[in-house]
């Protein structure tokens, strides 16, 4: 539709469609949804399946920029190297416009936004709802970090001299698309990572000294 995401289709390379979006998709979009929203619970410090006042915009909020970090890894090599979307006019972002990570977080955002609604107003009663262990936690942050963690092993591979072309005709090498994902990966993904394990680490050092 253009909006809000910007001008693009998508081809046959992820298999079968529902309408004119691959079911992989789907799949992944709320996948990674789940993941970034139970991220958020420990940067909110909010371990509650219940939701009240300000925390039911909030949890959104910051779930949502988890998950558009998450794109900004794989979209150019999704869409320029691969060529799984195409977008028609291209992009600054080696073929990716600026407009697909508005569209992203605007997606996301109203999807989590609706969730919180759901969960405050008929989700978990109790406030010692807890959902989840640090183990899980861990468990969830290796998820979300595993397509860095790939960026980084290309980024440090050799790789020979190959470029891409874009449907605007813009050429490209892989491997500065490669290492700038990585990069990109490191100072937004693997950030949010470690502010996520430092506060489940002081976490149990207040316990510790509390007992």
């Amino acid at each position: 539709t253009t909006f809000p995401f910007g001008n693009y289709y998508y081809t046959d390379g992820m298999g079968g469609k529902i309408f004119l979006v691959p079911f992989g998709i789907n799949l992944a979009y709320f996948g990674m949804i789940y993941i970034c929203w139970t991220l958020s619970d420990v940067l909110t410090e909010h371990f509650s399946l219940k939701l009240t006042g300000k925390i039911t915009a909030i949890k959104p909020l910051i779930a949502g920029f988890i998950m558009v970090m998450w794109d900004l890894l794989f979209d150019p090599f999704m869409s320029t190297i691969l060529g799984n979307w195409i977008w028609e006019e291209g992009g600054a972002y080696f073929g990716v416009p600026f407009s697909n990570f508005i569209g992203w977080y605007l997606c996301v955002f109203t999807m989590l936004f609706l969730f919180a609604l759901y969960m405050r107003f008929w989700g978990a009663k109790r406030e010692d709802s807890v959902s989840y262990t640090k183990g899980n936690y861990i468990q969830f942050c290796v998820m979300y970090i595993s397509w860095c963690l790939g960026f980084l092993i290309k980024s440090m591979v050799p790789y020979p001299v190959e470029t891409v072309i874009d449907a605007c005709g813009k050429t490209w090498y892989t491997s500065d698309i490669f290492q700038s994902c990585a990069l990109v990966g490191v100072f937004t993904s693997f950030f949010v990572i470690v502010l996520i394990l430092e506060r489940l680490y002081m976490q149990d050092r207040q316990r510790t000294s509390l007992a």
